[in-house]
């Protein structure tokens, strides 16, 4: 994996806190994180994306931010970033 596409999106390390806005995607990204890995799905105010590559582009578009949470595995294989939409 690149470390340079890696260090483009936020994330969320042991200890870290969440706010009320990270929260609130958190719950709205749960509820539609039934879709399969690899995607990139926006709707109303929240972006959600699975897989390390998505997730990158999602950034890279700027498609959301700068309101977002990521989260992955020690591996960094599995990846899943929630943005707020400005």
């Amino acid at each position: 994996m690149d470390s340079e596409k890696t260090s483009r999106r936020p994330h969320f390390k042991p200890g870290d806190s969440l706010d009320a806005t990270q929260i609130d995607l958190l719950v709205t990204a749960i509820s539609r994180a039934r879709k399969a890995p690899g995607f990139i799905d926006c709707e109303g105010s929240v972006c959600i994306c699975t897989g390390d590559d998505d997730c990158n582009g999602m950034f890279e578009k700027g498609l959301c931010g700068p309101n977002a949470i990521c989260f992955s595995d020690s591996t960094g294989k599995h990846v899943v970033c929630v943005c707020g939409r400005s």
